[in-house]
């Protein structure tokens, strides 16, 4: 990215990038590393805001859209490709997959670890169609606000509904932690489904 928007400046902008990259990482609680399956996400984050503030603040909600491709959404097209929310697999996979991923949350979160890592409610509202969950908590948004940088938030919390656009796959969410509320919903489903009654009105709703 800084050689095509910075040509002559790429150097000292990834040296810049490198060495704000790991202050940020200083200052920003630990959540586990790669050990936390959500780590890439906020990792994401810390990498483009280090860019961000190495070349004076001269990219924005564009760049941001195109860095989150290449990093996340790109591996998510090819995921997509081999099994996507349309097949009924999905979400028996999703729901085994999370339920491990909370039960080791739980356990550190327990020991005193993994910090402000996400909380995770295994379908609290008791859907019976797609799948969900809610999270409590969210490093990514304690790290913008941080920093500063919750303008930013709307356009982070949309790679959330590309991701599943990635996979064939259609995300409801009417809350988020980002915009004050006590959660951020998930409901799951795949974009060639009927949604349920309620799954369709939240939708038109978010429009």
């Amino acid at each position: 990215m800084a050689q095509s928007r910075f040509p002559g400046e790429e150097s000292d902008i990834e040296a810049k990038a490198d060495q704000q990259y790991s202050e940020f990482w200083k200052t920003t609680p630990d959540i586990g590393g790669k050990d936390n399956m959500q780590f890439k996400d906020l990792d994401f984050l810390i990498a483009f805001f280090s860019f961000y503030e190495a070349c004076d603040h001269r990219i924005g909600i564009p760049e941001l859209d195109e860095f989150a491709y290449e990093v996340i959404i790109k591996s998510s097209e090819k995921a997509g490709k081999l099994i996507g929310w349309n097949s009924p697999i999905m979400p028996k996979m999703a729901l085994k997959m999370y339920s491990r991923y909370k039960k080791k949350i739980d356990e550190h979160v327990a020991k005193g670890e993994w910090g402000n890592t996400w909380r995770i409610e295994m379908n609290p509202e008791g859907h019976t169609e797609g799948f969900a969950i809610h999270t409590k908590m969210c490093p990514n948004w304690d790290f913008c606000k941080a920093h500063g940088y919750e303008d930013f938030m709307p356009a982070i919390c949309a790679q959330d509904h590309k991701i599943a656009e990635a996979m064939h796959g259609v995300l409801i969410r009417t809350h988020t932690v980002a915009a004050g509320d006590d959660y951020c919903d998930w409901w799951y489903f795949g974009d060639r489904q009927e949604l349920p009654e309620e799954a369709a009105r939240r939708l038109k709703e978010k429009k």
